[in-house]
């Protein structure tokens, strides 16, 4: 099982996402990370261990309210032995571009109408897909996801309202949309509490999980996260 820690940036803090209501999102403060500047989050989560991943949500980005390029970049000197995947609510033509960057796209951020054509992606560098959903319905152009021969080899299955929260990952969605495309990395991600989640992701063929609330509140820990790496 592959952790990725995710760091959610707004104005050069990390901030606790919960429910995707982004404007209510507090500067970080968990038994974990007492402070909310980045490289001390990400100091904190390498002392449980040492992933070679981690997720940066621009959330000024995705707001259209700037962004935090140079934080990032300053994350990249910092750590050069992690790649960090980088969604900043554009096209992956448009994101900070950078060899330890790979992009996402997150279908919240495309306009609804786009045209879904079979050279969508042509022009696009490597990539990732997050489909995004909340309250159980798709967000951006619905066609999308009904297309999944477009999908790359890796896909995010976000649900946004379940992020913060306890309510567990939604595993109904991440079974259709295994069924769909058998053959990707399907990332669960939104709703993970504790070491029984994951290992439901595990006997369901998950591999891949995108966390940050049960790193912050200390249920997943180190010995944990050791033993889920070699699953």
């Amino acid at each position: 099982m592959k952790l990725i820690p995710v760091i959610d940036l707004l104005d050069g803090h990390v901030v606790h996402a919960k429910n995707g209501t982004r404007k209510h999102y507090q500067p970080v403060n968990s038994p974990l990370c007492k402070s909310s500047q980045p490289i001390h989050v990400i100091h904190d989560f390498l002392s449980l261990y040492t992933f070679d991943t981690i997720y940066i949500a621009d959330l000024n980005a995705i707001m259209k309210t700037g962004n935090n390029n140079n934080f990032i970049l300053t994350l990249l000197n910092h750590f050069p032995d992690i790649t960090f995947w980088l969604d900043q609510g554009a096209w992956a033509t448009q994101t900070l571009s950078h060899q330890k960057i790979i992009p996402i796209i997150g279908t919240e951020s495309l306009n609804p109408e786009t045209t879904i054509e079979d050279t969508l992606f042509s022009h696009c560098p490597p990539f990732i897909l997050s489909l995004d959903f909340s309250h159980n319905r798709p967000l951006g152009p619905v066609p999308l996801f009904q297309k999944p021969l477009l999908w790359p080899a890796t896909v995010i299955a976000m649900t946004l309202d379940r992020i913060g929260g306890q309510l567990g990952p939604d595993l109904n969605k991440l079974t259709i949309l295994q069924e769909q495309r058998p053959d990707i990395d399907l990332v669960a991600a939104g709703g993970i509490r504790s070491l029984v989640d994951l290992e439901q992701l595990t006997k369901r063929n998950i591999h891949t999980a995108l966390i940050a609330s049960a790193l912050h509140n200390q249920r997943l820990d180190s010995c944990i996260i050791s033993q889920l790496a070699h699953y």
